[in-house]
């Protein structure tokens, strides 16, 4: 009677290892390391700024953006020359 209420034991076949896909911007990490230009997006990963403050920093001439085809696009320059501190009358100093 002791063998009719123990539950027989079934092996449980392993779960097949499923390789781990890459993200779209890894894969754009490793394919293109130095970028000429950034769309806003791109550029808010870049520098952990809202796409809000991106907009506040180009209408105050801070930092120049480039019409693009279907959206402003932001060059590399642009973004190091920002970087720098280097905004004519404007550095980071006289904060």
């Amino acid at each position: 009677m002791g063998e009719r209420l123990s539950t027989p034991q079934v092996a449980v076949p392993a779960l097949p290892v499923i390789p781990r896909r890459e993200s779209q911007t890894e894969k754009q990490k490793l394919q293109d390391p130095a970028r000429l230009a950034y769309t806003l997006k791109q550029l808010c990963a870049e520098l952990g700024l809202s796409p809000i403050t991106i907009y506040r920093l180009d209408a105050r001439g801070l930092i120049k953006s480039v019409p693009g085809i279907r959206r402003k696009i932001y060059s590399r320059a642009e973004v190091e020359r920002f970087l720098a501190g280097n905004q004519g009358n404007w550095r980071l100093d006289r904060l």
